[in-house]
């Protein structure tokens, strides 16, 4: 109570008392002053009465919750690249919150310009140079966006030889004119000296340059190294730190030197490392880095305060928490080839934390241990081992994720993500492996036509894209992945529109493509992109929003025009308007209106149409509809001009005029013919022609076309109308039980949702002059459909539907079986509980171009902002998939937090639910996979979880794989 007077400067005396415990109202008395005044703690506070608030906005998190509709479109041609890309929009939001959401599954570059494959044989890295500017207190020093690269290193193992490219207005070749080595291939580039300087390393000698001039007078060569014959076949570079991998298998590490400002040689790096010849067993260590350990960091999870100091990673792994004035910030870690991680403090080498388990992916790796697995099978395991070949280890600033994120690639093609965190209870480093769910995981990132320099395969990306840009790690292959670092998480993306390997990444900034970077293709080319300008990149799927100021009400996509049709509705103020007086309907209607426009403020909804350009989404044409008439229904259809013969496509619109209780709802039919024009600017103007408008007795809820006729749901009837260039003429209709939602076609068949009587399957016959709806099947239990879509696979087709209870079913119209009472009862052949509520469901044409199959897969969208996507598989897959995800539904897998987190049960999850007080609808058949579950096969367990996994399948670990992959590739059509 105190704390609320405060805060708002009430009493709860004013309140007559309420909030006060009964004995505070026996003793009010004792809490006033002799004139009866209160006195409350709130009264004694000396209050300015001038005092405010004040917030600030710092940080937003993107939704794009409710989805009201859903569409896949084109996208427009970006830049010089003119190849159509498929993206999904989604119309969400409310009221001023209202906005379009462009959605695609990944990250799809944007090119600014190339060099032509082929024009750079033998191209296997590359890297963009600059170097910081003196800072002599004359010049104002540039801040970090100003600084723009200098240079272009490209290492060609077909020459032999390094190219250098000035990156000023254009890119330039200056090999000759530069102090770079040009005579050799580069196998790496880092800046060095504090940024002053680059450091160039080839096979036989190290280069420092500034600015394209020796910044040192000699090289460090092999002889400085005590490498003998060997040459250096492997370079990782960081500060002030070089660790080099010898062809005789040793390893050594340079040191800049304080005193001297030259690099000195880590004797110590001899002894642990040592060459092929002078060890036993020869040196087993299969990947190395160096980390960065002065990012600023909390010792606790979330301190944001005094505490957060640099060196956190050898703090925590050595358990000192003092300052030491020898920690260099910089740590050395090694993958052995049994699995073991070791990290090194820096100079001393000293050994500060080891654990096994990293190559065969164990779900957290703990100091002086194999790894830990929440699966325990207690049998013994003949598990597969592949070498970890590539790590990286890296932190970010700026709370994007201050915590050492460990990279690992494996032989076998996985790439695996550690996240270092301090283990509550013993205080001592762990690291939590990050599932890295996408589609190009696994085996199609190995290829033996691509070939990638050492090094090269994981890149650190920075700063990258408009805006704060993004952060992370480039995995570079066959099909490249973003694992992009945000808020302490890590996103893995797939790389959209770059058909072909890449096998080597680059930021670069530059004056005419800044924040961009450099994908270097296996044939011989480099592509200089960029970020799709306003992409949010929060979840799965990246998206960017384009506010509407107004509530989107449906969105489709015409093909035919390449636009978008929009439908929005806003507040404006009433305006009384004259009526016909002689009218009751009109009277009635006016009077219902005004009513209610004065309960909400003298306020009316007005709808519109919209057209809208793809890529830029700017409105080309829109139209208004009366005040108070509401559009349900918008769709691009085909319709045929009984007068001429001809198929036209045209934009069809279906309308409601609510009237309250006391007058019926009417509603309208509204056929616009969409146009252009040349503007005078050279340009095309888009505009819609209102050609027809029918009106109806009944609200027109759903619109499809069939074969060339119009299909409207008007009430509770299906109406199909014939075009005869000036009207719209009613040909067949079928009576529909209460209120259509939703309407769907393929060929001459219908399928129709009701708002609570299920769905029904129906026929448009057009053949001799007859043109009839008969109903083919229906559901006979009640459903209150609120999506429905065909699902196709080859020559079977599938109806599927989304109830209120978040609930997804599947229905057959099978006439051949007995069951089916000859095809007039559709049969159940799958659910499947989604747990959020559908708004929309899309069919979409799996393939692209010409590997186009006759198979669809169904996007859709739920009122949470959550999206997902509904394929079909072959009998066969499915048996196998379906043991699999029994086996990881069983007892002991299930009680993995990798699988299911809190030990929750996807099996009851996943069956059908219904609400409170209805009937509960019969088991349908188990025809449906739970593929977000068998993804965590691949991206979640170890080799040794799935081996046990897949043989309590009646698998192998391959054929598990297999068929994980399988089902993930076929959602990467997108």
């Amino acid at each position: 109570d105190e704390l609320e007077a405060l805060l708002y400067g009430t009493s709860v005396e004013a309140a007559g008392g309420v909030g006060l415990n009964e004995y505070e109202r026996t003793n009010k008395s004792t809490t006033t002053t002799t004139r009866g005044e209160s006195k409350t703690f709130a009264s004694y506070v000396d209050r300015d009465d001038t005092f405010e608030y004040k917030f600030s906005v710092k940080d937003s998190l993107l939704c794009i919750s409710p989805v009201v509709d859903l569409t896949v479109g084109a996208s427009a041609p970006v830049g010089t690249d003119l190849d159509p890309r498929t993206e999904l929009v989604a119309a969400c939001g409310h009221g001023k919150n209202g906005a379009l959401a462009i959605l695609t599954r990944g990250i799809t570059p944007e090119l600014v310009t190339e060099v032509d494959p082929g024009a750079l044989p033998g191209l296997r890295a590359c890297w963009a140079t600059r170097t910081e500017d003196d800072d002599d207190g004359t010049v104002r020093p540039k801040r970090k966006d100003e600084l723009y690269d200098e240079h272009l290193i490209l290492s060609l193992s077909s020459t032999k030889t390094t190219m250098v490219l000035e990156t000023g207005e254009e890119l330039k070749e200056v090999s000759k004119d530069v102090d770079f080595i040009v005579a050799e291939e580069t196998l790496a580039c880092g800046r060095v000296f504090n940024g002053r300087a680059i450091a160039q390393v080839t096979k036989t000698r190290i280069r420092f340059t500034r600015k394209g001039k020796k910044f040192a007078a000699d090289d460090i060569d092999i002889a400085f190294l005590r490498g003998g014959d060997s040459h250096i076949t492997l370079a990782i570079i960081q500060n002030d730190a070089i660790a080099l991998r010898l062809s005789d298998g040793s390893i050594k590490i340079i040191l800049k030197d304080t005193t001297t400002n030259t690099f000195t040689l880590l004797e110590k790096s001899e002894e642990l490392f040592p060459s092929d010849d002078h060890s036993s067993t020869g040196n087993d260590v299969t990947a190395f880095t160096l980390y960065d350990d002065s990012v600023m960091c909390a010792d606790s999870s979330g301190g944001y305060g005094s505490n957060r100091a640099p060196g956190w990673l050898e703090r925590t792994a050595s358990g000192n928490y003092e300052e030491d004035e020898s920690m260099k910030n910089v740590v050395f870690a090694t993958v052995s080839r049994d699995g073991t991680l070791d990290l090194y403090s820096l100079p001393s080498l000293k050994k500060l934390w080891s654990s096994g388990g990293v190559s065969d992916g164990r779900e957290i790796l703990a100091p002086n241990s194999s790894g830990i697995d929440s699966i325990d099978f207690n049998d013994d395991i003949d598990a597969e081992k592949y070498d970890v070949s590539d790590i990286r280890m890296d932190a970010f600033a700026n709370a994007a994720h201050e915590r050492p994120l460990l990279t690992c690639y494996r032989a076998d093609g996985a790439v695996l993500a550690y996240q270092a965190f301090k283990a509550p209870s013993s205080n001592e480093l762990r690291f939590a492996r990050i599932p890295i769910e996408i589609e190009t995981a696994g085996s199609e990132l190995t290829n033996t036509d691509v070939s990638i320099q050492g090094g090269s395969r994981l890149t650190r990306i920075e700063n990258i894209g408009d805006g704060r840009g993004i952060d992370g790690i480039f995995v570079s292959g066959l099909n490249p992945i973003w694992l992009i670092v945000r808020r302490g998480r890590v996103l893995a993306l797939p790389t959209r529109g770059e058909g072909g390997a890449r096998i080597a990444f680059a930021p670069f900034h530059n004056v005419n493509c800044p924040k961009g970077f450099i994908l270097a293709t296996n044939e011989g080319g480099i592509r200089v992109c960029r970020l799709p300008g306003k992409m949010h990149v929060e979840a799965q799927w990246p998206v960017r929003k384009l506010a509407l100021r107004c509530t989107p009400r449906a969105i489709t996509y015409m093909n035919d025009f390449k636009l978008y049709a929009l439908v929005t509705s806003s507040s404006i103020p009433w305006k009384d308007f004259d009526i016909d007086e002689t009218d009751s309907h009109a009277r009635a209607l006016y009077r219902f209106r005004k009513e209610k426009a004065k309960s909400e403020g003298n306020i009316v909804q007005q709808f519109a149409i919209r057209l809208l350009v793809p890529g830029t989404l700017e409105t080309a044409w829109q139209k208004a509809v009366e005040p108070g008439e509401h559009i349900l229904c918008i769709k691009n259809v085909q319709i045929r001009d009984q007068s001429t013969g001809a198929l036209l496509s045209m934009l069809a619109i279906g309308t409601a005029i609510p009237g309250g209780e006391d007058t019926p709802c009417r509603g309208r039919i509204l056929l616009f013919a969409i146009m252009w024009e040349r503007a005078r600017d050279g340009g095309i103007r888009w505009r819609g022609e209102l050609k027809c408008e029918k009106p109806s007795k009944m609200a027109c809820s759903a619109i499809e076309s069939v074969d060339g006729s119009l299909m409207v749901a008007i009430g509770t009837k299906l109406t199909a109308h014939s075009w005869d260039g000036k009207h719209l003429n009613p040909t067949a209709f079928y009576d529909t039980p209460l209120y259509t939602t939703t309407l769907c076609c393929v060929k001459n068949f219908l399928l129709c949702g009701d708002l609570h009587k299920s769905i029904r399957f129906v026929r448009w016959k057009d053949s001799q002059g007859e043109k009839t709806l008969s109903q083919l099947g229906k559901d006979y239990e009640d459903l209150d459909c609120i999506a429905s879509e065909f699902m196709i696979d080859g020559g079977s087709l599938s109806l599927l539907a989304a109830d209120a209870n978040g609930n997804a079913h599947v229905f057959q119209y099978a006439p051949k079986l007995a069951e089916s009472w000859k095809g007039d009862k559709l049969l159940p052949k799958g659910g499947y509980h989604v747990g959020s509520l559908i708004r929309k469901m899309v069919r979409f044409q799996i393939g692209v171009g010409e590997q186009k199959q006759n198979r669809h897969a169904v996007f859709f969208g739920s009122s949470d902002g959550g999206l997902g996507i509904f394929s079909s598989v072959d009998e066969h897959t499915f048996l196998n998939l379906e043991k699999l995800q029994d086996a990881m539904r069983s007892n002991i897998v299930a009680c993995s937090n990798s699988i299911n987190p809190f030990g929750l049960n996807s099996k009851t999850y996943r069956a059908l639910k219904s609400s409170e007080g209805s009937v509960a609808r019969r088991t349908p058949p188990r025809t449906i996979v739970d593929g977000g579950l068998l993804s965590k096969f691949e991206h979640s367990l170890s080799i040794s979880a799935q081996t046990c996994v897949a043989a309590r399948a009646g698998l192998t670990r391959d054929q598990a794989l297999s068929l994980a992959r399988t089902i993930i590739a076929e959602q990467s059509f997108m």
